[in-house]
Parts: structure tokens; sequence; C-alpha cells
């Protein structure tokens, strides 16, 4: 196996080739900015509660698209 640098949310890896993976990713980072961020840089700094919300839900979605990519990704059963 070798080192992918691309981005942590599509498939990187044929279907079922995996058999033993570790991912050292930055899964904090989102796949697209959901808002602008009033009052603040950062999202957690937002007083407005529906850019959280916002920010929140896409980091669900991420997470959901991201754990559905790598089990595509490992082969059954050894």
């Amino acid at each position: 196996m070798t080192g992918v640098q691309k981005c942590a949310l599509p498939i990187c890896f044929p279907r079922g080739s995996i058999q033993l993976g570790l991912f050292s990713v930055a899964l904090h980072w989102l796949s697209k900015k959901p808002c602008s961020v009033t009052g603040g840089l950062l999202c957690l700094q937002s007083q407005n509660q529906e850019e959280r919300e916002l920010f929140t839900r896409q980091a669900a979605m991420d997470w959901e698209t991201f754990l559905l990519a790598r089990a595509k990704e490992l082969s059954l059963g050894m």
C-alpha cells in the first residue's frame, strides 16, 4: 500500500482492495464552507446559532461520507 495525498472524503483506493489501513488525516477540515461566519474567524466564535448548526451539519455529512468511502475500500474478511 502506498500513501495517497488526496482529500479523505472521496474514494482513494479501488473497492475491496484494502486489507489493513491506517488513516492519519486532518478530519477537522470540512469539504466546503457552509456559510460565512459573523463575529469571528472560526464557526465556534459565531454568536449566531444558525451558523454553528450549518457547520455542525456539514461536519456530520463529511464524517458520514468519509466512513462510507473507507468502508467501500476495505476488502471482505480474510
